[in-house]
């Protein structure tokens, strides 16, 4: 028995380093630039990018969202798939908080860092951040090592503000999207920065969800933006929501390396065996806004959403919506289309 026991205890102390390489060899590669810069902690990604970050190239050190827009960006690009792309972004470590935290990088560095991606950005795009007439919008993503679905925070629609959407809603076909845009931008920053019930809000402001406010016509949703942008103003005691399309970035990523800090992020991180040095990275990737009914969005779940299980059938797994932006899926606000129907729907776009 005791032979027995000690050989249990071996294999399970094995088990628990084997799991441990994958960071240790990425600590190993971070350390060899000596000095650490915060752009030592960045990686490019898109279908217009083919980098390769080596030993890097893992979920430990880009999170599994950074490395599924890396994989994915390679899979389109080889296989020449018409009509498919990675919106274009950049993308922060999972170690960049916890260099943060420790002083070896600091806040400063990372919004110098973030004003350089932007402008990165605007030349890829073709488009500039606060620009009234065909605005950059990007969002602010978490991504963890392990999948840690609605515990982590995201912000879309970075860039946009009351003038930008009053403005660029004169150059679209359907005017209201860019209000829709705006009041995206507003709860989610609202969420994630301020610290807001946005459900509170929107009921507040007279609607019983967003999803409802987006189903009405320009003017209306002129209104609700005014209505829910004011109520916002009277709960935040947080600061308010600026209009410099940099500042709402900025505090976005910052607002997303928090989210890890809560007390039921840092538990499933001890559950899963994740080191404290490897926290939430954050992208910054282009937000491509839905114009028209026609254009549609979806989520693809890497578990079963209903289950949790890993593995299931990928019909369980990918939703699409006509007409919303993605968050509407994975906030459970309206009942998403199964992948066989968004085939039918959309087979000749991607064929």
């Amino acid at each position: 028995t005791h032979v027995l026991s000690n050989l249990i205890n071996s294999i399970k102390n094995y088990d628990a380093r084997k799991s441990l390489e994958p960071f240790g060899r990425v600590l190993d590669e971070v350390k060899k630039s000596g000095r650490l810069n915060i752009s030592d902690l960045v990686y490019e990604f898109g279908t217009d990018s083919d980098v390769s970050y080596g030993i890097l190239e893992g979920p430990e050190f880009m999170g599994g969202k950074g490395l599924s827009q890396i994989r994915n960006s390679r899979i389109i690009r080889s296989r020449h798939l018409p009509n498919f792309d990675v919106p274009m972004g950049y993308g922060f470590s999972t170690l960049t908080w916890y260099h943060i935290q420790t002083g070896q990088v600091s806040v400063r560095d990372l919004e110098k860092e973030i004003a350089d991606i932007v402008g990165r950005l605007e030349k890829r795009t073709g488009k500039r951040l606060g620009d009234p007439l065909n605005p950059l919008l990007l969002m602010a993503r978490s991504g963890a090592v392990a999948s840690m679905p609605g515990l982590l925070d995201t912000i879309s629609h970075i860039g946009i503000s009351r003038d930008t959407a009053r403005t660029w809603s004169k150059t679209l076909k359907e005017p209201a999207r860019a209000y829709q845009a705006y009041i995206s931008f507003m709860l989610s920053y609202a969420n994630s920065v301020l610290g807001l019930d946005t459900d509170y809000i929107v009921k507040e402001s007279g609607f019983d969800s967003y999803v409802t406010v987006f189903r009405e016509g320009m003017f209306i949703m002129m209104d609700a933006a005014e209505a829910i942008h004011e109520i916002m103003m009277e709960k935040s005691t947080s600061g308010s929501i600026p209009d410099d399309p940099m500042e709402q970035l900025c505090k976005s990523v910052i607002a997303v390396f928090r989210s890890f800090e809560s007390d039921v992020v840092q538990k499933q991180t001890i559950h899963l065996g994740i080191p404290s040095p490897f926290q939430t990275g954050c992208l910054i990737q282009e937000c491509v806004p839905i114009l028209s009914a026609d254009d549609c969005s979806g989520v693809f779940f890497t578990r079963n959403p209903n289950t949790g299980k890993i593995g299931t059938d990928v019909e369980e797994q990918i939703e699409y919506s006509d007409g919303f932006f993605g968050n509407v899926i994975a906030d459970g606000a309206i009942r998403p289309v199964q992948l066989q129907i968004m085939l039918f729907h959309l087979w000749k776009y991607i064929i």
